[in-house]
């Protein structure tokens, strides 16, 4: 866990002493995952959390994928999978609150789904 830690203040360092001219940096894998899995990891890490499917808006976007090339110019620790990532986040979580916290996830109804 500790190591973990200090690759994200690794990566936070690195932007604070960016000199360069971006002002925005997408700290994540480069690729997509679909709420649905987000659930489903969630559900293996023993949490159950309440899903409301409603009716997708016409603001909603159906995909995004963060592009981490900035970041990984700053940065040159190895990025963590999604599983290990959200391990990690709940465990703090856990630790800043006290219990175990996962709250209602609203998803847009698109093509069977979050």
């Amino acid at each position: 866990r500790r190591r973990s830690r200090s690759q994200y203040l690794s990566a936070c360092t690195g932007v604070v002493d960016y000199k360069g001219t971006y002002d925005t940096f997408n700290l994540s894998s480069g690729t997509g995952i679909s709420q649905n899995k987000i659930l489903r990891i969630a559900r293996q890490m023993g949490y159950q959390p309440d899903v409301v499917y409603r009716q997708g808006r016409s603001v909603d976007v159906r995909r995004i994928v963060l592009e981490n090339k900035r970041i990984m110019t700053v940065f040159d620790g190895t990025l963590k999978n999604i599983e290990e990532g959200m391990e990690i986040y709940m465990d703090y979580l856990k630790r800043l609150t006290g219990k175990q916290v996962l709250g209602t996830l609203s998803c847009g109804k698109w093509r069977g789904g979050c």
